[in-house]
């Protein structure tokens, strides 16, 4: 078996030195966000096996990231802050969980596939909190679905999302 690395040289390169994020960490929130989308996350770039192929500013208390897999279907992964005590995302960093935008409202079965590249995008993630980025501030998912409790949080149109 071959090892891939979730970590494509093109984003271990795009990670910001702490100074960079130093200063970061004293603007807005959406100095998290550039032209490209998150910092070190750009539209094109490939996670292991998926290619993101949408970045989208916060949101209701969110950041929506559209990725594909390598058939080409496309699936929402959705960034909120991490909360200890409510429910766990499919991929978790120290500060962020990642819940697939499925509509299932955690009832759902998860697409292994799409499930997996969650996971792939919360270890990039977790290795940007190493190098010192401070996320957003984004909403917990128990705080999103309390403030927003009607929210259409899909950017996914159903052109693109059926596949």
């Amino acid at each position: 078996m071959v090892a891939v690395s979730l970590f494509p040289k093109r984003a271990r390169a795009g990670v910001p030195d702490a100074a960079a994020l130093a200063a970061l960490g004293s603007q807005k929130d959406e100095a998290w966000l550039h032209d490209d989308g998150l910092l070190g996350l750009e539209v094109g770039q490939r996670i292991d096996r998926w290619v993101v192929v949408g970045v989208h500013a916060v949101r209701m208390g969110a950041v929506a990231v559209v990725m594909k897999t390598e058939s080409g279907e496309t699936f929402q992964i959705d960034g909120l802050r991490r909360d200890p005590q409510g429910p766990a995302g499919i991929g978790n960093t120290e500060t962020l969980s990642l819940y697939l935008s499925n509509q299932g409202r955690g009832q759902a079965p998860t697409d292994e596939e799409h499930g997996l590249g969650a996971m792939a995008l919360a270890a990039f993630f977790a290795a940007q909190e190493e190098a010192g980025l401070v996320p957003p501030k984004l909403l917990t998912l128990d705080q999103r679905n309390q403030r927003h409790p009607q929210g259409v949080f899909s950017v996914l149109s159903a052109r693109t999302s059926a596949r």
